[in-house]
């Protein structure tokens, strides 16, 4: 046997022209050394320490001269895999874990390592986790089965290991499902919640089944949302943010439970944010398990931890990209359904006076508030009632959420009012800024698939399309470039108009008696900001703009 096809026994992970290379660079070093009598002896030893590696798992000293020779100026050496560096990891990869788990044989081990750069770049350019890698390597080699832990081990020689800290979690992640949050899942109900988040993740997977299983998995029996009282169910929850949280730095298989330490400070800290005491929800429902399947799924009662599965699977099946987008929108929902279980509420006052309408008109019409649009939706949905609910025209829309949808609500607006009579509509869209022309394209986008779905529902039947007629405002604190005026719409002709909150204010305040001006805002704003949805610091801020703003008559 040439000393060429004995390294080949080696496996190691460098290229075929490396190997040539090593191979002449170990031949003159062995005729070189004083420590071997020839080449051919040399061939001996290194046969019979290869022999006694596999059998035994110990790196004699023929073997370690040839590797650390066979390495020197090698692509693997580059990436820290010397010959020291090498040995180093074959003894941990054989010695395993002092309980967790068991090492590899020797075989193993060099084949593992023989993926070394591959693995290399998968933790350092397309951020695997260990456990995603330990699964590639499955799929590419069905040899090759070893733990995630086995990767770690090679990750932490290359200073690569996937982590994450408490740190991470309450200063990066948390802040930033928190914003994601507020500006999706604003003002929603629990129900609602749901829906929005299958709308956002719609682009990559099925939005209407990911709904179906979020609402599964935060009501039970008639529909109540989960409370402090029906804690035993809080746990499906927590395992769920447990799952995405390594989604937003790795591409990592999101049913896979333990790589990142459930049972360190980090799932502590991850659990806690919820107002309930379930102890640690991954270890006491998945103690057994490392991952999380159909299988764990059937041993469990009830239907939440099948949609757990379900929901875990859909995100599992999308690239990396996808799955982070869908895992980013998952824990913004969970941000806003632990919002939603804060009932620690401080109410505004709904004995408003006209001093406080008038102040709160005042102060609408020249700043925002900076929520998100919630109050100025309120503002929006009170003086629309004023200017436009009259005999004949039926409200849509009063009160629903910022967030949600047009058209799975079926109204043509943020609030709509419609005369069947008169044939024709009016839709409000309230905006907390300045009305571009894109925001405007967006909002034609969506228009034209409500109004078809108007005419299929009723219109139709009851007139030709071009005999209806819908008038879309926008109120907002200006308009920037050139704005379309009207257009046909499936036959319906349709037209634009731009006001600003001063106009607003204007038609309705001006054709209102004070007692009608007092109904609509305690009903419509204060009361709306007073529903257990609204998070806490709108009402501070409506209340605060109250106080202020509020004029002396």
């Amino acid at each position: 046997m040439t000393l060429n096809e004995l390294i080949d026994e080696l496996q190691l992970p460098i290229s075929e022209q490396e190997q040539k290379e090593g191979v002449g660079r170990l031949s003159n070093l062995v005729n070189q050394s004083s420590s071997y009598d020839s080449i051919d002896s040399y061939l001996i030893l290194l046969s019979d320490d290869i022999e006694e590696y596999f059998h035994s798992g110990n790196i004699n000293r023929a073997l370690e001269f040839a590797i650390t020779a066979l390495l020197e100026g090698t692509s693997a050496s580059d990436i820290g895999l010397d010959g020291k560096g090498y040995c180093d990891v074959v003894k941990h990869l054989q010695k395993g874990g002092k309980r967790d788990w068991r090492g590899l044989n020797p075989k193993e081990a060099l084949r593992l390592l023989s993926r070394a750069t591959f693995i290399h770049g998968l933790l350092a350019r397309e951020h695997l986790s260990a456990s995603q890698i330990s699964r590639l390597l499955f799929s590419l080699e069905s040899s090759l089965y070893v733990p995630y832990k086995a990767i770690q081990v090679i990750a932490a020689h290359f200073e690569l290991l996937p982590s994450l800290s408490v740190d991470d979690f309450e200063n990066v992640i948390r802040p930033k499902d928190e914003i994601y949050s507020n500006q999706h899942f604003t003002d929603t109900s629990a129900d609602e919640s749901c829906e929005i988040a299958g709308e956002l993740a719609s682009p990559w997977l099925d939005g209407e089944s990911l709904t179906s299983d979020l609402r599964l998995l935060i009501k039970q029996g008639e529909g109540t949302i989960l409370t402090s009282e029906n804690a035993s169910e809080w746990p499906y929850l927590q395992m769920l943010h447990w799952c995405m949280l390594p989604l937003d730095r790795y591409d990592h298989p999101a049913s896979f439970l333990y790589e990142f330490g459930p049972r360190g400070a980090l799932g502590e800290a991850v659990f806690a944010q919820y107002h309930v005491a379930t102890g640690n929800a991954v270890l006491n429902n998945a103690k057994a398990v490392s991952q999380l399947d159909d299988q764990w799924a059937r041993n469990r009662s009830g239907v939440s931890a099948h949609a757990l599965v379900r929901i875990l699977h859909m995100v599992e099946s999308l690239p990396f990209r996808a799955r982070r987008s869908v895992a980013a929108i998952i824990r913004a929902w969970l941000a806003r359904i632990i919002e939603l279980t804060d009932r620690d509420l401080t109410l505004i006052d709904e004995t408003l006076s006209a001093a406080q309408i008038i102040g709160l008109c005042g102060f609408i019409q020249h700043d925002e508030s900076n929520t998100q649009g919630v109050i100025e939706q309120r503002i929006v949905d009170a003086l629309s009632v004023l200017a436009f609910q009259h005999d004949g025209w039926i409200p849509r829309g009063l009160g629903d959420s910022v967030n949600a949808s047009n058209l799975s609500r079926h109204k043509l607006g943020d609030v709509e009012f419609a005369n069947i009579d008169k044939r024709a509509a009016i839709a409000l869209e309230a905006h907390g800024g300045v009305v571009s022309p894109a925001y405007v394209r967006g909002h034609q986008q969506s228009l034209a698939r409500i109004v078809q779905q108007r005419l299929e529902e009723s219109w139709a039947n009851l007139d030709d399309p071009a005999k209806w007629s819908v008038r879309v405002i926008f109120v907002s604190h200006g308009s920037t470039g050139d704005l379309p005026e009207n257009e046909i719409i499936h036959e319906v002709p349709i037209s634009y108009e731009y006001w600003d909150y001063s106009k607003l204010v204007d038609d309705a305040i001006n054709h209102s008696t004070e007692e009608l001006v007092l109904s609509a805002f305690r009903k419509y704003f204060v009361q709306a900001l007073n529903r257990d949805v609204v998070p806490q610091r709108i009402r501070n801020k409506a209340s605060q703009i109250l106080k202020d703003s509020a004029v002396s008559i």
